[in-house]
Order: structure tokens, then C-alpha cells, then sequence
């Protein structure tokens, strides 16, 4: 009870015998710390309180769970029971915690080096665990308390202090405008009631009252409004200058850190993470609701793919004793002062810290000090001791997948939350694993590797579809997608020495652990023994000793004070620097057998060699396996053949294929003789599949037309036109809020907001564009459009006005940007030099011979610079491509602001333009033009195109146009409504003369253009609606309701009546010879409907009022008193005031 009530209230629950209407308490017994608690609490609600009820109030929806079992009668919603006292939930401990706050304060992170400069020196017989221990004790404790005064700052990063300020004013305003606008309501309502009973004696204390709070309501919406304008434009100048500094950093920390921090803004993307919630599994068995019952069941769920088993902490605790005996290490293997110093400054600020709540941020402060501090514990892990507790585990938190069920398991994955000091030492350990990279994997493996990008393994994929094309061979791609798979491989390859691989007690005890067939089993010992001598080889003693007690009893907890934690006995730890790298080691061994068995069986790719790259590109664990056979016959029994082998391998190290759509797919590419056959019995099928079997599995692969590879999708017959569109997709998901948030910023300049359109829209659509082979015209026009969508789109928050009149070669000139084919000229030498760098000839040299590709890039060298020769050969362009990265960049740069500079439009000469003339027809005689102009002779297809000419070339509106919509006029002249559009209208229309409906529409004489009308005003309070309407009935014009948006406002807070202007009085008086009486009908859900008449002076004052029961216009009670006058002119007096003050 007090754990869902609070003290406070828990004392007035139980001293009360009821909480309002519909909450009703049952129990005997007496509140207070020393007395009896009651034994149960009922909290009756309504039925249809219940779902909101239960989504957020966690506690009260589990207890409603309970309560539901026991099938009472009358069901309570909530049941929360406490039998005594003892049994309340124990008080939380809370996790170790530093303000992020903080480091906005230079002074903490002076704080933090001294914090450095006192640790306490540790002795080197207390072990490692120990030593950890200390060494975090010291520093949160310093920095805990340290005295700087934080400001509460806003969830957005881009605010500043004193916007934040603003906006809790805005809060405020926003509260006292709105209770000026009830206390206005309520009065006016007052004063309605008081005319309907007593009609002319209207007291004059309500209308003072009415006068006043309307006054107060408009005086309080306009400060609010002003300061509204204010407050939105110190966030437009905090967002600016946050945005200018995310340009100027990017330039040194990459584009990819400029897009982190541009999330803040957008509010979008795949990775930006909204602010987070307690997550509700409504969708798992037994529904967790509360943070406790949630968390333990995320540990309950991960636990499955990581094989780990709950045991008590303490027990963890007794391994941090036990010493080692090792033989001796040479000194240059371990790492040194300097890469550990290097790794305690390289890591990221703003990083969620470990279970010890010590931020990356303190051992940035002074990353050489902290070294030698910790230096002394890298020694004794190397010589003596285990791995300290701390660095084998950590705190394991859900992240929500985009696009997943946020109330199922399946929509979360799990990173572990490591110490800072572990991460700086696997950061100083991770270039000596990577060069052991090449020796235990295969050169296929490209993910994690310095100098290798995504366009390299959709390039063998693209090269390999190309010789098929070309040759007019069948084969396919399988694309396999393991399930879990950092937290699923096993870790004995690496975790066990060579002594631990050569026993047969140990090896059988870890493989009953982790398989549960014989089988399985066996082929775990005998993967484990075959790799003993590889490992040894390819690392150092020292690298051994750092990986085997890296993985050695890791563990992970989801909540800081449970009594257990979770050992796994699988996994690479899935948050942690070395996760991919240490997935690579393992996977290695993995595709070596793939493709040994690829080779053995003949159905290798065209280009694949013995030892190279081209038989399946990899990166991390997207595999793609390339196959050539010879005729399309025996394409779908390879595809099941080689399908069965990787699966059955995948098991033998712990993995599984997620068979999911768009996970585990095949793309088939079949030509020659019997192709068709094999397309009929493959795809004629509503879910086109191949049947694969093997000793221990059977299953099925999906065959798909198209696949999404690495950001690409990739089609068999190697056309480009489904990535054009996907991209584009892409691109315009993140050009909209960058245009609402950022482009039209008016802080920004000019080139500040071109630089975001290159660095995020431009790059997003034409990523893996120097793979695409544009063949056709259609392919050429889609990214030519593309482009020039977003030139446009971007023109006038840019430049200030519309862009229509200009072309698109000026359009991009005036933004200063480059044309479509100049980026896909330079994104075609970045990727031909990449792949020439990359060390795949076999590849580069099949893409010579697409004559979709080699072309383009033969034209775009030549274009960008870098190769002036004739030959078209692949022999002489290489050594051009096999230039430097750094040169060839600087090339493409510097092609590109050649081209911008060409065509660059002075700003002085950039003016809005009429509209470009389309294309019309002056002269056809054909059926399907039955619309023709009767000014002139051009002719059209439809209705509409006939009614745009002749309102943009002739000045002749459409009737529709300029009619009240929903109105007709009957034949004896009244007026009816449509549609529930008006409720009624002046019949007056027959009275003066006018034979049609459109005779009594025309322009009014003298009104010198002015529309008239009164627009639709709705009462804010008792559900009360207002419509007024005039005849004729024009729309007014926009521009002069923009202006007065401030007097519409301040003048219709709460007015029955809408102000009118001297043309609508000359129109007014122009249709009725004595007055114009304005119609409007209110209505109310506890009253008779009834009709309000005005009649309106020639100055356009109300004279008199009148309001009668039912929907008669004749029959009306006595006119009340004139209140309208005086409302006018006091809002009147009142703005007039205002303007002077100002």
C-alpha cells in the first residue's frame, strides 16, 4: 500500500471511508506505524476505466490480474492486499548514479583529474577484484562530492538554460490563459442564461462581469502570444547554434557523428531513442508489468540465448581469490602505457556507465594518470589473477528494436553496460586481435577491418550477378541471417587454452552444457580440437591469456539489487569493444569450410580462387554465399545442398538461421536451357520456396525477387531502379523533419543549411550509388528527379520564395549544390577505388567487363580528373584507382566545387518568377478533349484542367469557388443547408429580383474587391457552436486575415457576434435595402435549440438583439438588452490602448 500510495496518502486512505464517487474501501483495522494495517484495499472503478487504468498503473493491472483468477460476482478493477506489515516490498536500492548534468560544468572535469591525482596506491598482493574495487570506491566517492550547482536542464541537448526558462514561462502563461478563457466562458454563458429568462432586464453587475474577464481573457491570450513568438525564436537560435557546432566537430569526429547529434533535433531516424519508458510486456505470458517483474523477466528471456544459469552473487565473488600459475609472458606483447592511455582518452562521452555509475567522463579527465593507476591490475590479470569480476560482466539493459513489438520480448535486445576502465583496455587490445584476424578467418570477412567498407561485400555480390548476366549461366545467392548470434556462438574456441582443448573429462562437461544431442555433441569436440593448433598459432601467449579470462564465467544482472546474477556459458558480450572481433575469430573457421566445401562440390563463383576472397562475403554475421552451376536444372538442388551444410555448421558452433522473411532468403539467377521449367516450379507458388534436408535438420528457404543486402537491395537481373526507390524512401523519411526542423530555421545561413542537405539528404539517398549500372532511361530519370526533389523542396526555406520559373541546372546553382550526374561521377571513383584497395581483383576485374558499370566509371574518371588516358582497359586505369584514398579525394572535391562555381547565381539576382507555362493544347478535334475554352482554342481532358486556364489565363473563378459549400436555394427562395454545412441563411436572395443563384454570387459594386463573409467561430465552453453566415457568401481574402489574426482573436473570445467590416456593410447594405440580418443558430446539449438575430447599423454596430425558442425566424421573445455596442467598443479601446503602450 505505501509503495503505491505514498506515506502521506496511505495515513488518509485509511482514516477515510471513501475517495469520491465510485472508489469505495473495505477492511477493519487502524492506520499507523505501531498499528494493525488493514488486511485488504478495494478501489472500485467504472468498467471503462479499466484498460488506461492498467497500462499506467503497473501495480494496480498485476494485482487486477490476481483478483481476476478468484472469478468473484462483482469485480473491482484493483486489488491491492497486505496481510501485515512485514511482508511490504523491501525498500529499492538505488544504482550508483552521477548527474549527467554535470560535465556541462568545465569545473567537474578538473574535479575528475584530481580525483585521478589521489588515488590511494593499492598493494600487489590484494588481487585484482579488490584492486577494481578500491580504485572505483575512490573515484565516485570524490565525485559524489563534489558541490557544483546544477541547472534543470531540458530533455533537448540544444537547449539552453535560458530557453528552458522561457518555456516553463510558456507553461505558466499557457495555464493562466486558459483559465481567463474558462472564467470568460462562464460569465458570457451566465449572461446568455440571464437574456433567455428575463429578456430586457439584463443586471448590470453581469455585464460588468462579462466586460471584464473578457477584457482579462484577451489581455492574457496576448502576453501569452507574445511571449509564445519569443519563445519559439530562442529555440530556433539554440538549435542553430547547436547545429553550427555539430557542422564544426563533424569535421574532425566524421559525418556519422554529425548525424548522432543532429538526432537530438530531428527527433527521428533508426537510431535515435526517444526518451525512455517503462516497458509494459502485456503481450507475454503472465503480463510483467512493474520495473522489478519486468527486469526479471528480460534476465529470464536473454538467459535462453546465452545458456546462462542464475547463481548468487557470492558466489562469483569467491573466484576473484584464486590465483594462476603462467608461464612467462614477453613484455612487448602486453599492451603499453601508451595504448592504455590512448584507450582511456578514445572512449565516448555521454556513454551510460557500468554498475560502479562511474561516467566514461572521469577517465577521459586525465587518461595518462589513470593509466599507471591501472596499469599495476593489467599485470596482474596477464600473470596472476583472473579477470576482475567487474570487467566480466556488467548490468544488461533491453534496447527497443525499430519497427517491433514494444510489449513482447521480441521487440528488445540486450547490451551490457561494462566498466569504463574494462572498455579502455579492450580498446588497447583490439589492433593486436585484428591482425590476427587474417590468419584464423577468411579474406571474405570484411566487417570490423580498418579500410573496408559495406560497398565491398555488395560489390562481390554485384560482380558475381554480373558474370552470370554476362556468361548466361545460372546460379544464386544464399543471404543467411543467424538468430542472436553475438549472444549464441560458443566462446570455448577462444576461452579454452590448448591444454583444456586436449581433455576429454572438460571438453564432454562443456559440451553437455551447451548441446543436448550426442551428435552435436561430438562434432563440438572434435570443431574444439581442430582449432587448438590454429589459435595458438595466429595469437600470442598474451592474447590468449587476455581472451580466456575475458570469457571467462561472464556474467550479466538485470537489476543492481537482485541477490543473483546470470553465468553464461555463450556469447561474446554483446555491448563490449571486442564483441565483433571476437565473433569473427570464431566465424572464421566457419566460412574456411564453406568454402573448402564450395570448392569441392564446383558450384564456387566464377572468380573465387583457392585461399581468396568471392566465396562468401561477410560482414559480421550477414552472410552471402555466392553459387554457380552449370545449367538452371541444378540450381534449386544446390541452393537445398549447400543451405543443409551451412545449417548443420552453424550448429555444430551454436548458432542457428533466423528463416524469417527478409532474413534467410535466396536469389536465383537462372539462364540458358530449362530455365523457364525451373521458374514455373519455383515461383507459381503464392510463397515460392526450396526444400533443403540433411542428417539433423529439414527446413525450407524463401526465394525472393529482390533482397536488402548491407543498406542495398539487390535484384537478380541487376537492375538498379528497386534500390533507386528504396533510397529514395529513405532519403525523404529524414528530409522532412531536416526541412521543418533545420532548413527552415531562420538562424541559420545560407551555407550552414546546404551543408546539412550534402551531408544528411544527399548522402542518405546515394549511399551504394557507386554500384548502380544505369542502363535505361527510366533508372537515369529516377535519380535525376530524385534529386532535384529535394533542390526544390529545399529552394524556398533556403532562398525565400518558390523556385517554380526556374530550371533545375539554376535551381541547383542558386543553392550552390552540385547536379545529379557530378555525384554519382565522384560516388563512382570513391567505390572503384575502394574495391581496387580493397584487395579483390577477381571482383574489380568482372566489373570491368559489365558494360553497365565500367563505362560510367571510365566517364567519371575522366570527368573528376584523376585519368586522362584513352585506353578503356583495366590494366591501365589501376594504378589510377590504386591511388590513395586522400587523393582521390581531394580530386572529387575539388570537381565538385569546379562544377559549383560554373554555375553559381548571384544572390542579387535571384527574384521570384511567374509560374512556367505547361503545355496546352490550342487547337484538337479529338473525343478525348471534350473541354474547350470558349476564349480561346485550347482544349482539355478534364473539367478541372478547363477550370485552372480559365482562372489562371482568363480571370474567370469557378463557380464552386466563390459559393458557400453545402448551401442550395430552393425555388421559392429560402436558403437550405447541406450536409449539416450551415443551419440557415437570410431568404432574401428571391425578395430583390435575382433569377439564379450565381446572378446573386457576382462581385458587390463599390467594395472595391473586398470578399465579404463571416467565418465559422466556435464558443469554447458547454459544447456550444456558433455559425454565422452571410449572403452573399465569399471567401475572405487570406492576406487580410493574416494580419488580423491578433484583433480576430482578442475580438471573438467569447463573442457571440463576429466583427464586420465597412465592405461588408456596403455589401450588406447593397442585397437589403433597410438591414442585413446575420442568422446564427446555438445550441446546447441541455437547452432547445434556439435562433439569435442581430441586426447591424450602417457603421456596423449591433442595434438590437433577439432570441426565441425553436427554429422559427419569426417568432422571437423580447430583445435583450444592447450589449453588443459596448463589447465592441471596449475590445476596441482596449487594442487601441495596447498599440499606444507600444
Amino acid at each position: 500500500m505505501e509503495a503505491l500510495l505514498g506515506t502521506s496518502l496511505q495515513t488518509k486512505v485509511l482514516k477515510d471511508k471513501k475517495l469520491g464517487s465510485g472508489v469505495v474501501l473495505k477492511g477493519e483495522g487502524r492506520g499507523g506505524e505501531g498499528g494493525e494495517v488493514r488486511k485488504a484495499v478495494l478501489l472500485y472503478f467504472s468498467a471503462h476505466w479499466c484498460p488506461p487504468c492498467r497500462g499506467f498503473t503497473p501495480v494496480l493491472a498485476k494485482a487486477y490480474t490476481d483478483y481476476a483468477e478468484k472469478d468473484v460476482e462483482e469485480m473491482p478493477w484493483a486489488c491491492v492486499p497486505y496481510a501485515d506489515r512485514a511482508k511490504k516490498a523491501p525498500p529499492q536500492t538505488g544504482r550508483n548514479r552521477l548527474d549527467a548534468r554535470l560535465w556541462m560544468d568545465p569545473r567537474a572535469t578538473v574535479a575528475a583529474a584530481l580525483a585521478a591525482m589521489t588515488c590511494p596506491p593499492v598493494s600487489w598482493t590484494v588481487d585484482s577484484t579488490t584492486h577494481v574495487d578500491s580504485l572505483h570506491r575512490h573515484l565516485f566517492s570524490h565525485m559524489e562530492g563534489v558541490k557544483i550547482d546544477v541547472q534543470e536542464a531540458p530533455r533537448n541537448p540544444a537547449l539552453t538554460a535560458q530557453t528552458f526558462a522561457m518555456v516553463r514561462e510558456h507553461r505558466h502563461l499557457r495555464r493562466c490563459s486558459r483559465h481567463s478563457l474558462r472564467r470568460a466562458d462562464k460569465a458570457y454563458l451566465q449572461l446568455c442564461f440571464h437574456a433567455w429568462r428575463f429578456g430586457q432586464r439584463t443586471a448590470d453587475n453581469l455585464r460588468t462581469q462579462d466586460r471584464k474577464c473578457r477584457i482579462g481573457a484577451a489581455r492574457a491570450w496576448a502576453i501569452h502570444y507574445r511571449h509564445v513568438k519569443q519563445m519559439r525564436a530562442a529555440m530556433w537560435r539554440d538549435k542553430a547554434a547547436f547545429t553550427r557546432r555539430g557542422i564544426e566537430q563533424s569535421r574532425a569526429d566524421g559525418p556519422a557523428a554529425f548525424a548522432h547529434k543532429l538526432r537530438a533535433i530531428l527527433r527521428t531516424g533508426r537510431r535515435y531513442r526517444a526518451p525512455a519508458l517503462l516497458p509494459s510486456l502485456t503481450g507475454e505470458p503472465g503480463g510483467p508489468t512493474t520495473k522489478e517483474d519486468v527486469a526479471d523477466s528480460f534476465g529470464r528471456f536473454f538467459a535462453v540465448a546465452e545458456r546462462a544459469s542464475p547463481q548468487p552473487v557470492c558466489d562469483l565473488m569467491q573466484d576473484a581469490g584464486r590465483r594462476q600459475k603462467h608461464e612467462c609472458i614477453a613484455g612487448d606483447t602486453l599492451p603499453s602505457l601508451a595504448c592504455l592511455a590512448s584507450g582511456f582518452a578514445s572512449l565516448q562521452k555521454g556513454r551510460a556507465p557500468g554498475i560502479s555509475g562511474i561516467p566514461s567522463e572521469v577517465f577521459r579527465s586525465n587518461p595518462m594518470l589513470l593509466a599507471l593507476h591501472y596499469y599495476p591490475v593489467v599485470c596482474k590479470l596477464f600473470l596472476r589473477d583472473p579477470a576482475p569480476m567487474q570487467w566480466r560482466g556488467g548490468l544488461s539493459t533491453s534496447v527497443p528494436k525499430p519497427g517491433k513489438p514494444s510489449d513482447r520480448h521480441l521487440g528488445y535486445r540486450a547490451i551490457m553496460l561494462l566498466e569504463g576502465d574494462n572498455k579502455a583496455l579492450q580498446k588497447a587490445m583490439r589492433p593486436a586481435l585484428l591482425q590476427a584476424l587474417p590468419q584464423l578467418g577468411t579474406p571474405d570477412q570484411m566487417g570490423g577491418r580498418p579500410g573496408f567498407g559495406l560497398s565491398l561485400p555488395a560489390a562481390c555480390v554485384k560482380a558475381h550477378l554480373a558474370n552470370l548476366k554476362r556468361t548466361r549461366t545460372s546460379g544464386a545467392v544464399i543471404f543467411i541471417d543467424s538468430a542472436s548470434a553475438y549472444y549464441s556462438i560458443t566462446k570455448d574456441f577462444l576461452a579454452l587454452s590448448w591444454e583444456q582443448k586436449q581433455n576429454e573429462e572438460l571438453l564432454r562437461a562443456r559440451a553437455r552444457v551447451l548441446f543436448d544431442t550426442v551428435e552435436l555433441q561430438e562434432d563440438f569436440i572434435q570443431v574444439l580440437r581442430e582449432s587448438a593448433d590454429d589459435v595458438s598459432a595466429a595469437l600470442s601467449p598474451a592474447l590468449q591469456t587476455f581472451l580466456q579470462k575475458q570469457l571467462d564465467r561472464t556474467w550479466y544482472m538485470c537489476r543492481v539489487d537482485s541477490a543473483e546474477a546470470y553465468v553464461a556459458n555463450s556469447g561474446t558480450a554483446p555491448g563490449s569493444p571486442l564483441a565483433d572481433v571476437m565473433f569473427s575469430l570464431i566465424f572464421g573457421k566457419l566460412l574456411s569450410r564453406i568454402a573448402q566445401f564450395l570448392q569441392e562440390s564446383g558450384l564456387q563463383a566464377a572468380f573465387a580462387s583457392q585461399g581468396g576472397p568471392g566465396h562468401t562475403p561477410t560482414w559480421a554475421d550477414d552472410v552471402s554465399i555466392l553459387l554457380r552451376t552449370g545449367t538452371a536444372a541444378e540450381v534449386p538442388d544446390a541452393v537445398a545442398q549447400v543451405t543443409g551444410f551451412f545449417t548443420d555448421e552453424l550448429q555444430r558452433i551454436g548458432l542457428r538461421a533466423n528463416h524469417g522473411a527478409g532474413k534467410t532468403e535466396a536469389l536465383l539467377c537462372l539462364h540458358g536451357p530449362g530455365a523457364r521449367q525451373v521458374k514455373r516450379d519455383i515461383f507459381c507458388s503464392e510463397s515460392p520456396m526450396i526444400p533443403f534436408t540433411t542428417a539433423r535438420n529439414a527446413g525450407h528457404i524463401r526465394v525472393a525477387p529482390a533482397y536488402e543486402y548491407l543498406g542495398s537491395t539487390i535484384q537478380a537481373d541487376g537492375f538498379s531502379l528497386p534500390d533507386i526507390r528504396h533510397r529514395l524512401k529513405l532519403a525523404r523519411d529524414m528530409f522532412r523533419p531536416v526541412k521543418n526542423r533545420i532548413l527552415r530555421n531562420p538562424c541559420l545561413t545560407k551555407a550552414e543549411k546546404t551543408a546539412v542537405v550534402k551531408g544528411r539528404i544527399l548522402t542518405r539517398f546515394l549511399y551504394g550509388s557507386g554500384l548502380w549500372s544505369i542502363r535505361t532511361q527510366k533508372e537515369a530519370d529516377a535519380v535525376s528527379e530524385a534529386i532535384f526533389g529535394f533542390f526544390r523542396g529545399a529552394f524556398r526555406p533556403i532562398i525565400g520564395f518558390t523556385s517554380q520559373g526556374y530550371t533545375n541546372v539554376e535551381v541547383a546553382g542558386a543553392l550552390e549544390l552540385p547536379l545529379p550526374e557530378e555525384l554519382l561521377h565522384v560516388e563512382r571513383v570513391r567505390t572503384a577505388g575502394q574495391i581496387a584497395k580493397g584487395d579483390l581483383p577477381g571482383v574489380l576485374e568482372e566489373l570491368a567487363q559489365d558494360e553497365g558499370w565500367w563505362p560510367q566509371v571510365l566517364r567519371a574518371l575522366r570527368e573528376v580528373g584523376v585519368y586522362v588516358g584513352g585506353s578503356s582497359s583495366l590494366e591501365a586505369v589501376l594504378p589510377t584507382l590504386q591511388r590513395p584514398q586522400a587523393v582521390l579525394r581531394a580530386a572529387c572535391k575539388a570537381y565538385l566545387a569546379k562544377g559549383i562555381k560554373a554555375r553559381c547565381v548571384p544572390a542579387e539576382s535571384l527574384r521570384p518568377r511567374p509560374p512556367s507555362e505547361g503545355v496546352c493544347i490550342t487547337a484538337a478535334s479529338s473525343d478525348r478533349l471534350p473541354w474547350r475554352c470558349d476564349q480561346c482554342a485550347a482544349a482539355f481532358a478534364t473539367r478541372r484542367s478547363l477550370a485552372v486556364h480559365a482562372a489562371k489565363h482568363h480571370n474567370q473563378r469557378a463557380v464552386q469557388t466563390i459559393c458557400a459549400i453545402g448551401t442550395r436555394l430552393k425555388p421559392d427562395g429560402s436558403v437550405v443547408s447541406e450536409n449539416g454545412r450551415g443551419e440557415a441563411l437570410l431568404p432574401v436572395l428571391a425578395n430583390e429580383g435575382y433569377s439564379t443563384f450565381r446572378e446573386a454570387l457576382l462581385p458587390v459594386p463599390g467594395a472595391s474587391g473586398a470578399r465579404l463573409g463571416l467565418p465559422r467561430s466556435r464558443i469554447r465552453s458547454a459544447n456550444m457552436q456558433c455559425q454565422a453566415f452571410a449572403s452573399p457568401i465569399v471567401r475572405r481574402d487570406r492576406s487580410e486575415a493574416r494580419k488580423r489574426t491578433l484583433r480576430f482573436h482578442a475580438s471573438t473570445i467569447m463573442e457571440g457576434t463576429l466583427p464586420t467590416t465597412s465592405a461588408a456593410t456596403a455589401a450588406a447594405s447593397h442585397y437589403e435595402s433597410e438591414s442585413d440580418r446575420v442568422t446564427t443558430r446555438v445550441s446546447t446539449p441541455w437547452a432547445t435549440p434556439m435562433n439569435m438575430t442581430r441586426t447591424w447599423s450602417d457603421d456596423g454596430h449591433s442595434q438590437t438583439s433577439g432570441l426565441s425558442r425553436g427554429p422559427s425566424l419569426e417568432a422571437f421573445s423580447p430583445p435583450i438588452s444592447p450589449v453588443d455596442t459596448e463589447r465592441k467598443d471596449s475590445l476596441d479601446n482596449f487594442l487601441s490602448e495596447r498599440e499606444e503602450s507600444r
